[in-house]
């Protein structure tokens, strides 16, 4: 989570790494600055989610 919120990094860092625009995201979440916006990035690719992709079914 972001200090002061309830905005949560990995959330932001991950509409970036799909190509979400960092401008857009100050624009949908103006409290954000653009160092905050580049933490949420770096967070996102050190610390991908763990865990079956979605839409993956089980082999078996």
């Amino acid at each position: 989570m972001f200090p002061g919120s309830r905005l949560a990094v990995r959330h932001i860092g991950e509409m970036l790494a799909r190509g979400a625009d960092p401008a857009e995201v100050r624009e949908d979440y103006p409290e954000l600055t653009e160092r905050d916006i580049e933490f949420a990035r770096l967070f996102a690719v050190a610390y991908p989610r763990i865990g079956r992709p979605r839409g993956q079914a089980a082999a078996g």
